[in-house]
């Protein structure tokens, strides 16, 4: 049994710790051992160190690139855990990971939140998607701005109800809402009343539905949510990419909004292959646009 388990190891450290996981090749290892009497649990138990590697790359990738965190995607993650034995202890915060990244697709692909209603009197056409309390700052020439309120994004417009002070702004005066830090959102407007940051609750979520009502009432969002091209890239790709590039953005080297950019534009006949893509942060792709 040990000549087996000895064989078995480096060939699964090989497999595990690749860009291009196949579970057949894994299965296949394991069906040789139980041929052999060695109990399954016992030989997964001797790469459980890269088993748990292997998962959390595979998750990290997922999530990099934001538009494409799909059921598909949690059900091979859960088909995987359950192939590799891992604990719920290990595998559960990885999991919780996957489903926010899923929420977030959801969302960008038009599958918006409703909020309940609030003391706020809506117009007859509006429907209110999120309304959080947060505190807006905006740098002035010589002192900062600072007011504490409620954020509400409807369908129609950002409303802002401040204690003494307030204002609306549709989403066609609104050119970007991102995430500028894990505790803010930073909104340009084409005014200034209503830019600046604004902090609160779980900003990237925030800044998510932010974006894409703003993208719909710019009708940059059409057809039916499952039915956008979302660029999806190939897991196996992903993981290659993420780790040639060593979790970083290429231009700044940050580590966090990351996402999967094609060197070569796809609207100039770019590829989606390893070679063709890298990892730059949401600021950056911006930056970068459509230009090679």
């Amino acid at each position: 049994m040990r000549g087996d388990i000895e064989r078995f190891i480096p060939l699964a450290r090989a497999l595990l710790g690749g860009a291009d996981f196949d579970d057949g090749q894994l299965r296949s290892l394991l069906a040789d051992l139980q041929a052999a009497d060695v109990p399954q649990s016992y030989a997964l138990e001797a790469v459980r160190t890269e088993a748990g590697a292997h998962l959390r790359r595979f998750v990290t990738a997922a999530i990099v690139d934001d538009n494409d965190v799909t059921r598909g995607t949690i059900d091979t993650f859960r088909a995987r855990v359950a192939l590799l034995e891992i604990p719920d202890a290990v595998s559960t915060e990885m999991l919780v990971r996957l489903e926010r990244g899923h929420r977030l697709t959801e969302v960008r692909r038009g599958h918006l939140p409703t909020a309940p209603p609030s003391e706020v009197i809506l117009d007859s056409d509006e429907r209110c998607h999120l309304h959080v309390s947060c505190h807006y700052e905006r740098q002035l020439t010589r002192r900062v701005s600072a007011l504490a309120g409620d954020l509400l994004f409807t369908s129609t417009k950002l409303r802002f109800v401040g204690y003494g002070d307030g204002w609306e702004l549709s989403w066609h005066k609104i050119l970007n809402v991102d995430a500028d830090a894990d505790r803010a959102i930073e909104v340009v407007a084409t005014q200034r009343r209503g830019t600046g940051r604004y902090y609160l609750h779980d900003a990237e979520y925030v800044a998510t539905v932010g974006r894409t009502l703003a993208r719909m009432a710019k009708r940059q969002l059409v057809g039916r949510p499952d039915t956008i091209d979302t660029a999806a890239v190939p897991q196996h790709v992903k993981s290659a990419v993420y780790q040639r590039d060593s979790g970083r953005c290429c231009e700044c080297g940050a580590r966090s909004y990351l996402e999967f950019d094609h060197v070569i534009p796809r609207s100039k006949g770019g590829a989606t292959s390893v070679n063709n893509l890298q990892l730059l942060c949401r600021r950056c792709n911006l930056r970068k646009g459509d230009r090679l």
